[in-house]
């Protein structure tokens, strides 16, 4: 009998996914538009962003390129937090740094960001 052996992504797979997913969307791209540039699929992608699959070293630094960002980026505060940013949060942060950024206002980012840090302050006590 043939054994598989199946491999598990580690905590490092996972942030540098997290990090691959974040800077994808900042940039509001898709999946399929960075798979493009790397002549992979969109699937090869998800797998990544999910650390179902590492990245190879050649990869990341093709996807740091294509970014514009240092290979140092993907590593970034990893040691940091003990199971880095459950993914909702990271989500929903993410989908409200995009949403600001589109209000052209001044006035209005800035008193939405006193809005909000008042709340979190608030909240925290």
């Amino acid at each position: 009998m043939e054994r598989v052996l199946y491999m598990v992504p580690t905590s490092v797979d996972i942030h540098v996914g997290r990090k691959l997913r974040y800077l994808r969307m900042m940039r509001n791209l898709s999946q399929k538009a960075v798979a493009s540039h790397l002549g992979l699929s969109f699937q090869q992608i998800q797998k990544y962003e999910t650390g179902a699959n590492r990245i190879a070293a050649s990869r990341l630094f093709d996807l740091a390129g294509f970014f514009g960002v240092s290979l140092t980026f993907f590593f970034e505060d990893l040691g940091g937090r003990p199971g880095g940013i459950d993914a909702r949060s990271e989500l929903e942060n993410l989908r409200m740094v995009r949403y600001l950024s589109k209000i052209k206002s001044r006035r209005i980012r800035g008193r939405l960001l006193s809005l909000i840090r008042e709340i979190a302050h608030q909240n925290a006590t």
